[in-house]
Order: C-alpha cells, then structure tokens, then sequence
C-alpha cells in the first residue's frame, strides 16, 4: 500500500482520530468509579433539610457535580460557623453507631479557619449532639452508662481526627495551603510529606473543603494594593519631574503577603476536580438589599420602636464586593439571620412591671421575685429563637451576574429554620 495524504485509507484515519475521545487515566478511573458507585448530589451533605433547600436552587447540570454553597449574613452571630460546624460532623462521623443510623458520610474534611476563630469544643458538642439526637429519634438509648458515654465520646473524638484544620494568616498563606492540600491529603508530594505530618485519612474520601471566611483578609489585601498603588503612581510623579534628590520610595507593606482571587478560586476549582468535594464558604454580608416593603414592628400598646432598634428589613440579597472570581463562583448562596426577639417598648418602666396589686409586708422581695421570673421567661425566650437560612433567589450562581430583585416576585424564598444550642444544632422539620 503506497502512502499518501488523500487515499481512502489517509481519510479514512483522519474520521477515526476526530472521533477519538482523549481522556486522562485519573479520567477513566473517576467514570469507572461512578459507574460503579454512582454520585448522588441531589443529598451532598445528608441533612435533609439543607439538600432539598440547596437542589431546589440548582438547575440539572449543576446537580450532576459538587455544589459550592456561599452563606452570608448581614450581622456576626447569625448561625454561620455553627453550621459549617455541622457539615464537618455529618461528613466525618460514621454511617451507623450501635444501630442507631446517623446518615453521616463517614469521609474527611477540611476546615480553613481564616478568622482565627476554630472551636474544637463547640465541634466535638456538635458531633455528640447530632448521635444522641439520631438515637433519640431512632427510639434507641446509647446511654445507659458511663461507659456507654465513654464509648460515644471516643467514637466522635476518633471521627474528628479526619477533620484537617489549617489557619492561614493571609490570601498568600491561604493560597499556599489550597497549592500543597492535593499533595497533603494524598501524601504524593515529597516536597508536601516535608511540610506536613501524614495524616490518618489517606483511606477517606474528600466530602468538602469549608472555608470560614472568604472575607477574612478583604480589608488586609485592599490596605496592600492601595498603599502600593500610592507608592508607584508616586514615584512615577517625582520621576517625571526629574527630581534632583528623588529617591525612589518603597511601600512599607509587602504586596507580596497578598493573593489574587482569581488564583484562590482557580485552585479551589482544581481541588473540587481532583477530590469531587463540595466547597462551602462564609462571607460578611456588607452591603444588603433591602426589599422595599420592610416593616416595622410594633407593640402590644401600639407604640413603634423607632429607629433601628425595633425595624425589621426584609434583606432578600447582598451587594457583592468581593471580586468577580468570587462572585461567580458559588452555584447558590444561603442568607443567615437570627429570628428577632420582640423588644420591650421603649416607655416600659419598672411600675409597669410590678404587679399594682397591695404589697404584703415582704412586699419588696415580692417584687424582686416577680422581675426575676419576667427575666427568665425572658432569658427562655431568646434561647427559644431559631436561626433562618433563606435562599438568596436574586443570585444567579456561575453566571457573571448578580440579578436585580423582582419588584413582581410572590412570597418569601425558600428557607429553612435551625436552632443553636449548648448541646448543638438542630433543624426544624
């Protein structure tokens, strides 16, 4: 057979090339490994209540892979971290307990605490809360004894051992972490193995990278750039007027301390690849929507709180200030706030409060006793307070847009409700 570039043969390879699929060994072994096993994103985290509110947000491409998940809120002390701390749990505890099914992923985790902020206690509580709360609703007692607690304690305690914690101190350090995390959890790295110990989940999967918070070094990076950007435009100034002494000045904050957004999503993205874990991060909500309708609360005597103390706004989105790498990186974001209280009127006096009826001849411990009892029913009152965790139906996920709010829009985004407390989290049904 003679050679040549237009014989049916020649044709005939160049058909059979284009219609070759190339594809990576590590390619072949994640669809071999989904063939197998299967994927089922529509429950990525296993709480019932924050898979359906995520997936009613996500079109079916999106479900198909890893969610990212943005929650934000308009004030600290919203539920944020507590409910990362519940994601860790879940992901990390075991699939079962004494037969008591916990419906956890029994994977490893990892948490970036960018705030300084990380409670292991509080996520140990958590981890405990969410096992005696299943076998409670299992009608199943795991604690018959002080060694039946001993035995729970050690579980969790062992299960948080996969919950892998790095506190970087800047977007340099944080982008440090996510270029040697692939190299640290897979332990292929000779230059990683170096730098970090080796680790005890080498046999669990990845379920999800938690950041808390993308906004932590916002206010330290913005500091850097202008302060460099100062110092250049100023140099370019002396020197244009040819400065007899000019002596070039240096800024006297290291630019080099900094990272740019578009590398820390890009090597988010390439951990979500290599691991298919989902990432899940807070941020400040800085710059709320306010709907137009927001209301005002008013009292049992009909008096309103005036100003910002007794106003309750109807916050349905947040301005992005992040830059655009963050803004289109998330498939939904979830807003957080905390269930108002209703506060006393501002006119309430210590008269109002005291029964007006005769006092007997103990009358002041009486109304002592009576203030005591209002302060605890208070105190009851606020515990009582759950957490909101609404939709932000004005953000379009990885679409370069954030929309603007639908004056025609018909009732509330979808939400969920929580509460916080000394024994852990829990979500309403």
């Amino acid at each position: 057979m003679t050679g040549g570039g237009d014989t049916p043969s020649a044709r005939y390879g160049e058909t059979l090339l284009r219609d070759t699929n190339e594809s990576s060994l590590f390619e072949l072994l994640r669809e071999t490994k989904h063939a197998l096993e299967g994927d089922d994103w529509t429950r990525p985290y296993h709480i019932k209540q924050l898979d359906d509110l995520i997936c009613s947000s996500r079109s079916a491409v999106q479900i198909d892979r890893p969610p990212v998940i943005e929650l934000t809120s308009a004030s600290s002390a919203a539920g944020k971290t507590n409910l990362l701390y519940f994601i860790a749990a879940k992901a990390v505890l075991p699939k079962s307990y004494r037969g008591v099914e916990l419906g956890a992923s029994h994977a490893a985790v990892v948490f970036i605490d960018t705030n300084g902020q990380f409670d292991a206690d509080r996520l140990l509580v958590v981890a405990l809360g969410i096992v005696i709360q299943e076998a409670k609703n299992q009608g199943v007692d795991i604690s018959t004894g002080p060694s039946d607690l001993s035995q729970l304690q050690d579980l969790v305690v062992e299960s948080l051992k996969h919950v892998h914690v790095f506190r970087p101190r800047s977007s340099a350090e944080l982008l440090t972490v996510l270029y040697h995390l692939p190299g640290y959890l897979l332990q292929t790295d000779d230059e990683t193995s170096l730098v970090m110990p080796e680790h005890h989940s080498k046999s669990r999967p990845v379920h999800s990278l938690l950041i808390d918070s993308a906004s932590a070094f916002y206010y330290q990076d913005a500091r850097a750039h202008e302060i460099n950007r100062l110092v250049i435009a100023g140099n370019r100034i002396r020197e244009e007027a040819a400065d007899p002494v000019f002596t070039e000045l240096q800024p006297d904050i290291d630019i080099s301390t900094t990272a740019s957004a578009s590398d820390l999503v890009s090597y988010l993205r390439h951990i979500q690849k290599t691991f298919e874990c989902s990432v899940v991060f807070t941020t400040w909500g800085l710059y709320p929507r306010v709907s137009r309708n927001a209301t005002s609360q008013f009292h049992g005597n009909g008096n309103r709180v005036s100003s910002w103390a007794g106003r309750t706004v109807n916050i349905t989105s947040f301005k992005s200030y992040l830059p655009a790498a963050w803004l289109t990186y998330p498939t939904c974001r979830l807003i957080l706030r905390r269930e108002s209280v209703k506060q006393f009127p501002p006119d309430l006096s210590l008269e109002t409060l005291v029964p007006s009826s005769p006092r007997p001849d103990d009358g002041e411990d009486a109304d002592a006793d009576h203030i005591r009892q209002l302060a605890r029913e208070r105190q009851s009152a606020v515990q009582a307070t759950g957490f909101i965790a609404s939709l932000d139906n004005a953000y379009i996920g990885n679409s370069n847009d954030i929309a603007a709010i639908s004056s025609s829009s018909s009732g509330p985004p979808s939400s969920i409700r929580f509460r916080i407390t000394k024994f852990g989290v829990c979500f309403d049904e």
